[in-house]
Order: structure tokens, then sequence, then C-alpha cells
């Protein structure tokens, strides 16, 4: 998957619900953050329609798949995250 690609991304969130988002996926790593305390698989994200870099649970995640909106910024370089 090319690094700007925007995937609409389904999963779960901490109360169960069934949340969409459009992100640009960064990358897979194994750990923990202040929201998942618990280390397991992460997924970095820059949410596209927040304006944020995210983390979320791979085990919670339910579908990814290419979103068709065009002309999106590539999502690090908005977010500001050093590379």
């Amino acid at each position: 998957m090319a690094q700007d690609q925007v995937v609409l991304l389904v999963y779960l969130d901490s109360r169960g619900r069934r949340i969409t988002r459009r992100v640009v996926p960064d990358r897979i790593w194994f750990g923990h953050t202040d929201w998942v305390p618990e280390s397991q698989w992460l997924m970095d994200v820059f949410d596209v329609d927040r304006g944020l870099t995210r983390s979320y649970p791979m085990q919670q995640i339910e579908l990814m798949k290419p979103d068709t909106v065009q002309g999106v910024p590539h999502g690090p370089a908005v977010a500001g995250s050093p590379r």
C-alpha cells in the first residue's frame, strides 16, 4: 500500500461501538500506549478528517479497504510527525 493511500478503517472502540475513520496507515508495531495499556500489535495512522495521528489496536480493526476520495494530502507531513 502506498504511504499516501487513504483507507476506510472500521474498528471497535473501547465501548464496543463500531467506528469508521478515513486514515493513512503509517506503521505497525508491538507495544502499548496510555489508551492501550496491554502490549499488543498497534497500527499508527493519520486520521484524515480529524487531522490527528492515532494508534489503533490491530485486534480491534474489523475492516480496512481503499477509500475512493481523491486529493487527500500526505498524512505524516500534515500531522507534523517526524520520520
